[in-house]
């Protein structure tokens, strides 16, 4: 069974670049679930843009080849770049909840920027009482149940990318 969190880096360099080039259009992310009682803030929660295009085969094969060791044997359809330029961020949130996205078991994100293309901008974890800052190193992949709180923190400088993905009972044995 899978930890609440696992991190590894598994993506070189060119694999991180082509997850960044798919993307053909950068679109503003919505403030999701603005004046809600799922945020904690309710404003000004999600400030940054995201990329969405289907994942061709070779692309999902390649990311497969990467993270079925976690017995994930299958992918959401499309992929999601999330981009934060300076002063963009992400509020503490969760991915699942008792009435949002409920089929989401784990939340799959790779770190597709290196640390020096940008300052700030840390991912926090938190569960209960601990909190796991992500190992920003290039190509690195954290799952985590998507229930955790999470954030990216204010980027101060730069441009950081990630790639997002949602894993549910059709995709991962647990």
């Amino acid at each position: 069974i899978m930890e609440k969190i696992v991190q590894e880096v598994l993506f070189t360099d060119s694999e991180c670049d082509t997850l960044i080039n798919e993307v053909s259009e950068w679109t503003r992310s919505l403030t999701a679930y603005s004046k809600d009682k799922y945020s904690e803030q309710n404003f000004d929660f999600r400030n940054s843009y995201e990329g969405l295009y289907v994942l061709s085969d070779s692309v999902k094969t390649m990311l497969l080849d990467k993270i079925g060791k976690w017995n994930i044997s299958d992918l959401l359809p499309m992929g999601r770049v999330q981009r934060y330029q300076t002063g963009e961020y992400f509020r503490k949130h969760v991915d699942k909840n008792k009435r949002l996205f409920t089929d989401r078991l784990k939340t799959l994100t790779i770190q597709l920027s290196n640390p020096s293309d940008y300052e700030g901008g840390a991912f926090k974890i938190y569960s209960g009482t601990e909190v796991t800052t992500v190992n920003e190193t290039r190509g690195n992949v954290v799952i985590f149940d998507s229930e955790l709180k999470h954030e990216i923190q204010d980027v101060t400088s730069g441009t950081r990318y990630s790639f997002v993905s949602w894993l549910t009972a059709e995709h991962i044995s647990l």
